[in-house]
């Protein structure tokens, strides 16, 4: 597998920073290219190098695969809003990420001649490769991984979503017989609001007999449940991935 860092300058003077992996062998996949993008602010590279291996799986097929940070994230060019992670996945989830990610398809396309491109996105990323994937002619398909479908700004804690406050609850039935944990709740160790909300959130659901599913309607992100629906009529090729510890 061969690999180079690549660059070029965006249309807002930027510049935009990747990677290329292509096969050491020359294989009839040169019209295909994959493109991944990663989440939010890390860069391509980073949560376990999981660009790095898809990209070296790719190749053992054939296939090039750009690794590339959309304007203002990892090695790229750009900023993005200040403030606490919820704001940040805020911004991506409204799309502001979309036109940035245009741009690098319309150049992949023009300098390694992929006549077919499928975006693989990664929490964030696999928010704006739906939008993409969505409205443009030129993406073929989607691997989406991860995708959080929650919208964002709601105002409402993480701990009251059913995964997760079902992740927690278990944790802390775990630790009943533990000595160290109850020292850390006695001395003031342990979050207080965070148990609090937990167990609120849980047992709100056991008496009332309700799944949570109910509950998070109207919290879905509806632009990338939009998304999906029209990539599906579309009848692009699609695929959704979720890990067996993701939240709800």
């Amino acid at each position: 597998m061969d690999r180079q860092f690549i660059s070029f300058e965006n249309t807002h003077g930027l510049t935009l920073k990747g990677m290329l992996f292509r096969p050491t062998a020359s294989v009839p996949n040169d019209s295909v290219g994959f493109i991944y993008l990663p989440g939010i602010v890390l860069g391509a590279l980073s949560v376990h190098r999981l660009g790095f291996k898809i990209a070296r799986e790719l190749s053992k097929h054939g296939f090039q695969m750009l690794l590339f940070d959309q304007e203002g994230i990892g090695e790229s060019e750009g900023s993005y809003p200040e403030g606490k992670h919820e704001a940040i996945a805020h911004w991506v989830a409204e799309g502001n990420l979309v036109n940035s990610t245009q741009e690098i398809i319309d150049w992949a396309r023009a300098r390694y001649g992929m006549e077919r491109v499928f975006l693989i996105g990664h929490c964030g990323g696999a928010l704006t490769a739906s939008y993409c994937a969505a409205d443009q002619v030129t993406v073929a398909g989607v691997v989406l991984i991860s995708p959080p479908p929650l919208a964002t700004g709601t105002g409402k804690s993480d701990l009251v979503r059913k995964g997760v406050a079902d992740e927690y609850y278990s944790l802390y039935l775990r630790k009943l017989l533990d000595p160290a944990a109850w020292k850390r709740l006695l001395s003031g160790g342990t979050s207080y609001q965070a148990l609090v909300t937990v167990l609120r959130s849980k047992l709100t659901r056991i008496f009332s007999g309700a799944d949570g599913s109910s509950a998070l309607g109207n919290n879905y992100n509806h632009r990338f449940v939009k998304a999906v629906e029209k990539i599906t009529r579309q009848q692009k090729t699609a695929g959704v991935i979720y890990g067996e510890k993701d939240p709800d």
